[in-house]
């Protein structure tokens, strides 16, 4: 599919996709109204996305970001560009990977977490261009703004074949005693400033 998910409105609004059979996105998701857009993604299926999206929902007491199930590929210079909200993938215990092939994601201003709350297993994979994660040291609520694989008691793992993980901030790997994080760095770049 294509074309413009535009809220032009002045409300945050919840997009969800997803299903057992998956789909292509290769329109953009914008904002030109007062409100923003979070993006939940379920469903076992393959979501490929191929274009520039969005996500500036400024709700953080309503929603995150989260891809809860299947694998997205974000690729053909695709995009997901979260300004504001914390941004997790496999949360609430479901399993999900994100892959990154000739495409980016950026998560500028909050966490960005691989695997988040108990029973989650979270796969980042990047194989080409370029995942950031950026920001000031504290995140939303005072708390600490890390890349974190493993978080809140999930299994994480981040594995770099290619491209870059540019992050500004500490790469956290297995959150508290039971959050178990891996790392694979088999080519390409990782950046922190401490893991």
């Amino acid at each position: 599919s294509s074309g413009i998910v535009d809220n032009n409105g002045g409300l945050d609004l919840l997009l969800t996709v997803g299903s057992v059979g998956g789909g292509t996105w290769n329109g953009s998701i914008q904002d030109h109204g007062g409100g923003g857009v979070a993006l939940i993604k379920n469903g076992t299926g393959t979501w490929i996305v191929g274009g520039v999206n969005h996500l500036n929902n400024a709700s953080p007491f309503t929603t995150t970001n989260e891809f809860n199930a299947g694998t997205t590929i974000i690729t053909n210079g695709g995009s997901i560009l979260a300004s504001r909200l914390q941004t997790a993938v496999a949360y609430g215990g479901g399993t999900a990977t994100v892959i990154v092939a000739g495409g980016t994601m950026a998560v500028s201003n909050d966490v960005l977490a691989v695997g988040y709350s108990t029973g989650a297993n979270g796969t980042l994979i990047v194989n080409s261009g370029t995942v950031f994660h950026g920001g000031g040291t504290g995140g939303a609520f005072g708390g600490p703004n890390n890349l974190i694989v493993g978080a809140n008691g999930a299994t994480g793992v981040l594995t770099v074949n290619g491209g870059q993980v540019l992050n500004t901030q500490a790469l956290w790997l297995g959150q508290n005693a039971t959050g178990s994080g891996t790392l694979n760095l088999n080519g390409g770049l990782v950046q922190a400033t401490v893991v």
